[in-house]
């Protein structure tokens, strides 16, 4: 008995086929574009989009005398408006030009190529819990936190991990985290972001791999958990002060 495909699954099957007839034709920057904007698309959308907003608002900053990054940075005083444990991450003060140079450069030399391997989800998962995580914690320790070397401490964190069992590219992997700690250090970075930014990262990682769509959500759960705790004993640790 064979099978005989079916009036429905032959159209399927054609239309598939249409599709991929018409990606081939296209031009090659009008594919480039669309795997940009469609949502699942492959190119490394979010990393350049991070990139841009980071620009965009420090920009603004000097146009409204950090106003801007007043409104988005967080410190022991605004500790209370939990929103600002994740806009910190694109905000930068106008001084900070070395800071936001550096710190825009190591970003794009990497986040890109990692969000294109791992997908959208993924790296804004890690991106942005590493970024929250390390600002609770810096504000916990009574500093003010605010930029993106902790979200890209977390990429490279999460990086690690996925490289781990490649003997030659974690050791290349751990030579490149070794001069970016010891750029940040010694020009912008704060340790406590760095640290954190690199072990939240690479525990994202371990607790997606390890728990796969469709089965993610209780790695989503632990990993909202986790930053919400820390946010909560920020906002607990200077309301009582």
């Amino acid at each position: 008995m064979t099978w005989t495909p079916t009036s429905s699954s032959a159209a399927r099957s054609k239309a598939r086929t249409a599709r991929a007839r018409r990606q081939r034709d296209r031009p090659r920057w009008q594919q480039t574009i669309l795997d940009y904007i469609r949502p699942s698309g492959s190119a490394p959308a979010f990393s350049w989009i991070l990139i841009g907003v980071v620009v965009v608002l420090w920009l603004a900053s000097i146009f409204t005398a950090d106003g801007v990054f007043r409104l988005l940075a967080v410190d022991p005083s605004t500790a209370w408006q939990p929103w600002r444990y994740v806009t910190a991450a694109v905000a930068y003060p106008t001084s900070a030009v070395l800071s936001v140079l550096l710190g825009l450069v190591f970003f794009a030399l990497f986040a890109p190529s990692f969000e294109a391997q791992v997908g959208r989800r993924v790296f804004l998962w890690v991106f942005t819990a590493s970024s929250v995580a390390a600002m609770a914690l810096a504000v916990l320790a009574g500093a003010p936190a605010y930029g993106i070397s902790a979200g890209f401490f977390g990429v490279l964190g999460a990086y690690l991990v996925k490289v781990w069992a490649i003997p030659q590219a974690r050791i290349q992997l751990l030579i490149i985290v070794g001069i970016n700690l010891l750029i940040t250090l010694l020009f912008s970075g704060s340790f406590v972001a760095i640290v954190v930014g690199v072990l939240a990262g690479a525990g994202v990682m371990i607790l997606l791999t390890r728990h796969e769509p469709p089965r993610a959500r209780p790695a989503y759960a632990i990993v909202v958990g986790g930053a919400a705790v820390l946010i909560v004993l920020a906002i607990v640790r200077w309301a009582v002060a």
